[in-house]
């Protein structure tokens, strides 16, 4: 079975998500860095680093999401998934803890457990 050759959308949508993932580990990384700017004595250089570069993942972030959002209502996904979202919010929601009544009086379960248990 081959792969099908990938279209420029494919590597447009690629390239974004790919953008988006390297500039948020990038983020990641300088404020991690941080720390060690506090012990050199350039907080304030490395405040205005970290700064610029949450600036470059959010804007990685909105392309990468207002890409694949209009891309999904484009193929019908997104009716699609607001369909199943209706759908789910519709059914009762059992809370947490609940614990359902038994059907049957737990003397009459005992009863038929311990009468099986004489032969």
């Amino acid at each position: 079975m081959t792969t099908p050759a990938p279209t420029p959308a494919t590597i447009r949508r690629n390239a974004s998500i790919n953008q988006a993932i390297t500039d948020a580990e990038r983020l990641a990384a300088v404020l991690r860095q941080y720390r060690g700017a506090q012990r050199d004595g350039f907080p304030m250089s490395h405040l205005a680093r970290v700064e610029a570069v949450l600036e470059q993942a959010i804007n990685s972030v909105f392309d990468m999401t207002a890409g694949e959002r209009r891309d999904l209502v484009e193929i019908g996904t997104a009716a699609a998934e607001d369909e199943r979202l209706r759908i789910a919010a519709a059914r009762p929601i059992r809370p947490v803890g609940f614990r359902p009544e038994p059907t049957l009086p737990a003397s009459a379960v005992l009863h038929a457990v311990s009468a099986g248990d004489c032969d």
